[in-house]
């Protein structure tokens, strides 16, 4: 199992909080990740009294992806994207650069947060849910 270094995810993880800033959060995995996806949104809520929702990477590319035509209401988002990168299908993860893409060039903030099945975080994930 690989140590995590905190110094190192206390780093990223204030580059996404400065990322996020006062955004509402969407927070998509795929089904192998759906769990610490919800465990974020949930945290996220709680923890930094953040608008947050979650849901699963298919419905990005089909339904709510179209909620960005809207110019509007492009820069109260940020898009965050969960991947669990041994277990993802590698069908899933070209969605997944697909989607990021669309939303580059819509100008809408967002990133990937890629974990391999060995990360403590994931697997605390998956014990609690």
């Amino acid at each position: 199992m690989n140590k995590i270094k905190l110094k190192d995810l206390e780093e990223k993880a204030q580059v996404l909080a400065q990322a996020i800033d006062n955004k509402n959060l969407l927070i998509y995995s795929d089904n192998e990740a759906y769990s610490l996806a919800y465990y974020w949104k949930i945290s996220f809520n709680e923890n930094a009294k953040k608008v947050a929702f979650y849901n699963l990477l298919p419905e990005i590319c089909h339904n709510e992806v179209e909620m960005f035509e809207d110019k509007s209401i492009l820069e109260n988002f940020y898009v965050l994207f969960i991947a669990n990168t041994k277990l993802v299908h590698p069908k899933t993860l070209i969605k997944l650069e697909t989607i990021k893409k669309i939303l580059d060039n819509l100008k809408v903030s967002n990133s990937i947060v890629k974990f391999d099945d060995e990360d403590r975080l994931l697997i605390v994930a998956k014990i609690l849910f």
